[in-house]
């Protein structure tokens, strides 16, 4: 086991970024009218509130709506920066994935998060 798991990580980290460059410049997509573009909460002078007592404004995922209501305020609608974020959300859990794993003593740990981090199964959810 390596005495410096921090330098693993920050391999996983720059490896999801680079794997996941081409998402950059994309727009956004299919569910993205029901959570953001279209739902009514992200504009609404009482949006949170909306977001967290009602399920009108779209299903109830309110962490994840809460996260959109906040970066629509810093960048709008401009979808580069939301996919900014996604990535670094799933690196920052791909180090997690190894961080415990390593924890649990699983004999090559941080493969297992790489292939986690970077597994085609995840695309649509980080992208």
């Amino acid at each position: 086991m390596t005495r410096q798991p921090w330098l693993l990580a920050l391999v996983l980290v720059i490896a999801t970024f680079v794997a996941y460059q081409p998402v950059w410049h994309a727009g956004f997509i299919w569910d993205d009218d029901d959570h953001l573009t279209a739902n009514p909460a992200m504009t609404a002078p009482h949006g949170l509130r909306m977001i967290w007592s009602s399920l009108a404004v779209s299903r109830y995922y309110p962490l994840t709506l809460t996260s959109f209501w906040v970066q629509r305020r810093f960048w709008g609608l401009n979808p580069m920066p939301y996919h900014v974020v996604n990535i670094a959300l799933h690196a920052i859990n791909g180090v997690l994935v190894f961080l415990v794993l390593r924890r649990l003593r699983i004999p090559a740990a941080w493969l297992a998060a790489m292939l986690w981090a970077l597994h085609p199964v995840n695309v649509e959810s980080a992208a």
